[in-house]
């Protein structure tokens, strides 16, 4: 049986929204022709989130399905926070509920 050494994934930046209010910007990895909402919908109970923090550098962190609220996808022209990035995130952390990209709210 032969299994492939890697597989090639896209990076896509989101914006998550936990149950207790925290934010999080960061890159899901995804497999060719798979969708964030196939993501979210699959059977694992932890997604690995590549997270973005204040220095601009990723640390992995395992996020619970069941405390995630929301899933926002993010403008993923650059897998750096930028400026616009940081003033998006700021926003949503406040509460502000502008914004661009589409949303998937989560019950």
């Amino acid at each position: 049986m032969t299994t492939p050494s890697n597989i090639d994934k896209a990076a896509l930046k989101i914006y998550v929204k936990m149950s207790d209010g925290q934010r999080l910007l960061g890159l899901f990895y995804l497999e060719p022709n798979e969708r964030l909402q196939d993501v979210m919908n699959d059977k694992r109970s932890f997604l690995p989130l590549h997270a973005l923090g204040d220095n601009n550098k990723y640390k992995m962190v395992m996020l619970s399905k069941r405390f995630i609220q929301q899933v926002e996808e993010a403008d993923s022209k650059s897998s750096e926070m930028n400026s616009e990035d940081r003033r998006a995130l700021d926003d949503r952390r406040s509460g502000d509920r502008r914004g661009t990209g589409g949303s998937l709210e989560l019950a």
